[in-house]
């Protein structure tokens, strides 16, 4: 759903709008700590967060591991308080 409707790729372009390559992980953890508040599922907010999350990680040359860590910590941080 998140790629067929396009949404994946206007919040791909939403990231590079507000991202540079050093500043993109910290806004990933940010991001995926909100999300996870909503998502509670790790498995399941993958899915949601992968398509657009590794588009932008692609266009800002950030390595693909770097993007799904910050994604997990930043769900375990929504977590664990």
């Amino acid at each position: 759903m998140m790629t067929e409707s396009g949404l994946a790729r206007r919040m791909a372009h939403a990231f590079l709008a507000v991202s540079t390559t050093h500043t993109f992980p910290v806004l990933v953890g940010a991001y995926s700590a909100v999300l996870g508040l909503f998502v509670p599922s790790a498995g399941g907010k993958w899915i949601i967060e992968a398509p657009y999350i590794l588009d932008a990680a692609n266009s800002l040359h950030v390595h693909l591991r770097r993007a799904n860590l910050q994604c997990h910590r930043g769900a375990r941080e929504s977590h664990s308080s």
